[in-house]
Parts: C-alpha cells; sequence; structure tokens
C-alpha cells in the first residue's frame, strides 16, 4: 500500500482540477463568452457616455454660436425712433382702424378677431375692386362688434357680417390681386347688393380669406426685389404685396414741404408708421427693423405708389391735380425699377409678436 504524502494529495487534486476543466471545454466556452460580453458591455456603455457627451458639447455649442450670432446681428441695429402709429384695414381699400396695441402676424396685423386685408371686393371677372376705381371706397367705416364687423357708408345702412364665416366650398371662386390668383369665399347676396348700390357698379362681390384657404405667395408678385430677404414661403391675404407696409412722418413732412397742399399719412395706408430720428426717406437703406426687444420685420421691397395716393380720404374724391403722385414722380422714382414713385416700405414677419404705439424701433440697414 503507497500512502501519499498532503504536498501529492494536494498536486493531484490540482491536476485533476486541470483535467477536469480541460475535459469540459464547453464550460470554458460559456465563461469566455461571459467575459467577452462583460468586456463589450463596458465598451458600450463607454461608447453611450461618449456619445451623450458629445451631443451635450455640440448642443452647448449649438447655443453659444446662436447666442454669438444674435448679439453680432443685434450690434449691426441702431435706434432710429419710436412707433407713433398702428392701423389695419380688414377690408381692402376702405377706412383703417387705428389701434394702440396689435398682433403681428406673418399674415397681417391682427385684433378683435380680424386680419389685415381679410376682405376684398372684387369685379365680375373676380379681380380686385380698388380706389383707383372707386374712390368712393375711402368713406366705407370698418368696426369690430364682438363677433360682428360692421360696414358704413354715408347714405347705407349698417351691413352686418360675422367675422369668420362658416366656410362653405361651394361659395369659393377665384380672385386676382395684380394678376396673382387667390382664392376668395363670397360673403353672400346681401353684401354684394350692398357693394352694388353704394359704388354704383354692377356684379360686385365681397370676399373674405378664412384661415385654411389658399393666400398669395409674395415671391410671384415681387418682380425686382429690393433685398434678399424674400422666402419661398412668404405670403399675404389680400394686399397689393406684402402684409405690412412701413413709412415715417419725417418722408410725409419732406413731401409736403414740395406741395402746396399737405396731404396726411392715409392718403398712403400704411399699417405701420415711425417717428424717427433720421432723414426723409431713410427707408430706403432698412434691410431689417426691430421693435423693442424681440420683434423682428423684415423689410424687402420699396412700395411704388400709384393713383389711390391722389384720393382725398375725407372726401372719396380724386385730386384734379393728381397730387401728391405728381410731386412724387419728381425725386422718387428708381432707375431699372419702373415708371412709379416710392414712398414707404414692404416689410413680413416670421414669428407672431405683440407690437405697440410707443415701442422703440431699430434699423439695421442693407450697408451693413
Amino acid at each position: 500500500m503507497v500512502v501519499c504524502s498532503d504536498k501529492q494529495n494536494i498536486d493531484r487534486l490540482t491536476c485533476g482540477n486541470l483535467f477536469t476543466s480541460r475535459c469540459k471545454p464547453e464550460a470554458y466556452s460559456r465563461s469566455g463568452r461571459d467575459s467577452e460580453l462583460s468586456i463589450v458591455h463596458i465598451n458600450m456603455e463607454k461608447d453611450a457616455s461618449y456619445l451623450a457627451f458629445g451631443l451635450i458639447a455640440a448642443s452647448a455649442a449649438k447655443f453659444l454660436l446662436s447666442a454669438w450670432i444674435r448679439d453680432k446681428r443685434l450690434e449691426k441695429f441702431e435706434r432710429i425712433g419710436t412707433v407713433s402709429d398702428l392701423i389695419y384695414y380688414p377690408m381692402k381699400s376702405c377706412q383703417g382702424i387705428p389701434m394702440e396695441s396689435g398682433t403681428l402676424r406673418p399674415l397681417g396685423l391682427y385684433k378683435d378677431g380680424m386680419a389685415d386685408r381679410n376682405w376684398m371686393f372684387t369685379r365680375p371677372n373676380g379681380a380686385f375692386l380698388c380706389q383707383r376705381q372707386c374712390p368712393k371706397m375711402v368713406l366705407i367705416k370698418v368696426s369690430s362688434h364682438g363677433e360682428m364687423i360692421h360696414l358704413d357708408a354715408p347714405g347705407m345702412s349698417t351691413l352686418k357680417l360675422p367675422k369668420q364665416p362658416k366656410v362653405d366650398p361651394k361659395r369659393f371662386m377665384e380672385c386676382r390681386v395684380w394678376g396673382i390668383p387667390i382664392t376668395g369665399m363670397d360673403c353672400g347676396e346681401e353684401a354684394s347688393q350692398w357693394a352694388c348700390d353704394f359704388l354704383g357698379k354692377e356684379n360686385l362681390h365681397l370676399v373674405f380669406s378664412a384661415a385654411n384657404m389658399k393666400k398669395k405667395f409674395i415671391a410671384d408678385d415681387c418682380l425686382h426685389p429690393w433685398t434678399d430677404l424674400i422666402r419661398p414661403e412668404d405670403e399675404s391675404i389680400f394686399s397689393d404685396l406684402t402684409p405690412y407696409l412701413i413709412a415715417s412722418n419725417k418722408s410725409l413732412n419732406a413731401l409736403n414741404e414740395r406741395l402746396e397742399k399737405p396731404v396726411s399719412m392715409r392718403n398712403f395706408r400704411p399699417n405701420i408708421v415711425i417717428d424717427t430720428t433720421r432723414k426723409a426717406f431713410d427707408e430706403d437703406l432698412w434691410c431689417e427693423l426691430r421693435f423693442g426687444d424681440n420683434v423682428f420685420i423684415r423689410c424687402l421691397h420699396p412700395c411704388p405708389r400709384c393713383m389711390q395716393t391722389t384720393v382725398d380720404p375725407d372726401t372719396g374724391k380724386k385730386d384734379h391735380n393728381l397730387e401728391p403722385h405728381k410731386t412724387l414722380k419728381k425725386f422718387r422714382c428708381k432707375p431699372g425699377c419702373g415708371r412709379d414713385p416710392f414712398f414707404g416700405i414692404h416689410g413680413a414677419i416670421d414669428f407672431p409678436a405683440v407690437v405697440h404705439v410707443g415701442d422703440p424701433v431699430y434699423a439695421r440697414n442693407r450697408t451693413n
């Protein structure tokens, strides 16, 4: 009988264990796979951490870059005056409604459930009707009464219309503003007859543009853009060109100094009037305007003026000397931009904002 020492027993047990493990390759493989999976899991966690850190860093960099760009952009704005008047014209070519404050929306000034140039009179062929053909339109007073809009004119009963009529595609009709097509919804026989009776013309229509109806793209109408700030998505309702027209008191004063009979800003029908500290017609240089801290308007195109400026807003009659248009033509025409003189500038916005009379106004010029 052979007796083994303790050392020999330990060596034998150790060899046995090694033999056993070698004789069971699946156990070894499983253990190896678990180790490899653990390493992969750790690496994935590290990668996720790196990715999260990268995204946070990228977001922070984007924020800082945007803040830097905004600060640099704001550095180019200079104080030019204050807002002296706000006016919107729910009914195209009719009297405007002054306001102390209003909401600037991409489609125009908005207040009391009505937008600028949200209604329009049309001729039998669908073309828009304005003071050029019917100077008496300037005598039509527009007012807000709860859920209704009222139209009043000399010798006429009040025409009452809902501000938000029920949309009926059967009443849709194809209209045109300076040849650009836009859909309008007929406001009914009573409104048509009211317009015909007051304006002395036949087969007139009053149309409305609901929020979900087709609008007019500005780029289709702006053939000679003053700046590169016009965007394909810029729209307006029934305005001649853009949703906003801005003018300055200083420019009006400069014009009146050349006239025998001064005219008022009502001859030019702007939405925003600026009491500026700069020289007359400084608006020719504007690229962008800022009202207060964060209300921006892109200045798109100078406004070419037609014979509608000759209509006296108090009498509804054209000036027999064709003023102030005749005088404007002597010093406010631009080479290569047609034969009409310019007064005021068209604008557009990107985001809704509230503006008030008295707000400070800043300008960024095209030369900056």
